[in-house]
């Protein structure tokens, strides 16, 4: 049996941040705790002219920006993100997926 790459939380990650962290921390991450709900992913109406999608295979939402957050001015029904079969964003498009984990090396 290979050995996979674990999450902090102890299960198996099928998530890795590709760039890594400049503190050596851990870049695996499990389908529960990667972060999700990252800007490199928002669909902005005024700049792009995407519409959200109207088929009902493909969920999405409307972005609601936090107020701490520094990024600019979103106004409401100006950006919008797709969300995968759970109903959760995805997360940055730093992160690579594999749905069997990743082996040690």
């Amino acid at each position: 049996m290979v050995n996979k790459e674990l999450c902090d939380c102890g299960k198996t990650a099928v998530w890795l941040y590709m760039p890594g962290y400049s503190n050596n921390s851990n870049p695996f991450r499990c389908d529960d705790c990667v972060g999700r709900g990252c800007s490199c992913n928002w669909r902005h109406m005024s700049n792009e002219g995407e519409e959200p999608p109207t088929d009902e295979d493909k969920p999405w939402k409307w972005v609601v920006k936090p107020k701490d957050d520094i990024s600019g001015e979103i106004k409401e029904g100006q950006c919008w993100t797709r969300l995968d079969e759970k109903g959760r964003e995805y997360p940055c498009v730093e992160y690579d997926y594999s749905e069997e984990g990743y082996d040690k090396d």
